[in-house]
């Protein structure tokens, strides 16, 4: 079975030479909240909450074997990186940015069908913390998925 929720070809244009951002995630602060690492199914890597009405942007950069190292900014912070089989390097860099309110409205409805969707399955809301994604492209005209939480964050990072 194929569990994919999307399937895209990473763009060519480099943001960097020698880097192209093959997608980027959307994390709203809304939706950022403590995690218990021992409930995890993998590795927890703590984001610093930029506030309301902001959101983290996770972009996920592929460089070629051989590719200079990525120039972070001040505002961006390194979350994770790792080597493909073919010599590639995929590096995970977050960044605080300013949530439109047109996008703002797409959250706020993606949630609520998330939530319908979520309890007409039966979920407990508070127990199981189902997600939905947006997925959309961005000003730059990039693949952009934001993480959207189908239950109502209560004591968030904020």
């Amino acid at each position: 079975m194929d569990r994919a929720f999307d399937k895209f070809s990473p763009p060519l244009d480099e943001v960097v030479p020698g880097w192209v951002e093959a997608y980027a995630v959307l994390l709203p602060d809304s939706d950022l909240q403590h995690y218990e690492p021992e409930k995890s199914k993998g590795r927890v890597v703590e984001l610093v909450s930029p506030g309301p009405g902001q959101a983290v942007h996770v972009s996920v950069l592929l460089a070629a074997s051989g590719s200079p190292p990525f120039p972070l900014s001040q505002r961006q912070n390194e979350v994770g990186s790792f080597l493909l089989a073919d010599g590639r390097r995929v590096l995970l860099v977050a960044e605080p940015v300013s949530v439109p309110p047109h996008l703002q409205e797409a959250i706020e409805c993606t949630r609520q069908s998330a939530q319908v969707a979520a309890l007409a399955r039966g979920l407990d809301l508070a127990d199981e913390h189902p997600v939905h994604p947006l997925i959309c492209v961005d000003d730059c005209g990039s693949r952009l998925t934001v993480e959207t939480a189908a239950w109502t964050v209560e004591g968030s990072l904020r």
